[in-house]
């Protein structure tokens, strides 16, 4: 029962994160007349469409997606999309839609996001692992990537097998650095202040 509860509220959590990353607020299903298309699922006036299911079944991430098909299939994933419109209504019933916490949890995600959309545009996007410098690398390391052990013992790893592991490697370096120098940048363009005497008092 709790491995069943954990799995649901993961999935809850990640569909959460998809929605609001698609439209920026708190969503639910939309409630398009049941008359003009097909639906899968009715939740009172909620209608879950194969679209709507499809769309949150490939935003969820593929280990999460692996488990529903797995272990029930399309029909048990669908009972989580109702499971959760069930309780997204019961909680706008009882007026949590107003709650204060839901006002700085949307807050707070809304600043995650843009720490996010920045780090992409300003870190992420500007570094980047050529070909060549992988082999470079390689060539200037070889002697990381020789075989321990077994009858290959001494032998050096094939290029081809270890590339996209230095790629990896090489690409967190850069990004890492790059994350360094910029969050320093800002520290001397922007007034910081840390009050040490009241700094002194946390516990």
């Amino acid at each position: 029962m709790k491995k069943i509860m954990l799995v649901f509220l993961m999935m809850a959590l990640a569909l959460i994160s998809c929605n609001r990353q698609k439209t920026g607020t708190e969503t639910s299903g939309s409630a398009p007349s049941a008359s003009s298309q097909a639906y899968l699922a009715k939740v009172n006036d909620v209608v879950i469409t194969k679209q709507m299911y499809d769309e949150e079944l490939n935003a969820l991430p593929e280990q999460l997606r692996q488990v529903f098909l797995r272990q029930g299939g399309p029909e048990a994933f669908l009972n989580e999309l109702v499971n959760k419109e069930l309780l997204y209504q019961e909680a706008r019933k009882k007026g949590l839609d107003k709650d204060q916490r839901l006002a700085k949890a949307v807050e707070d995600y809304r600043k995650i996001t843009m720490v996010k959309l920045l780090l992409q545009d300003q870190i992420e996007n500007k570094t980047s692992v050529s070909d060549d410098d992988v082999k470079k690398f390689y060539d200037q390391n070889k002697q990381d990537f020789k075989v321990l052990s077994g009858k290959d013992k001494g032998k050096t790893v094939d290029f081809d097998m270890v590339k996209e592991l230095i790629r990896q490697r090489l690409n967190s370096r850069r990004q890492e650095q790059a994350f360094n120098d910029y969050l320093n940048g800002l520290k001397k363009s922007n007034k910081v202040e840390i009050n040490q005497q009241e700094v002194s008092k946390l516990k």
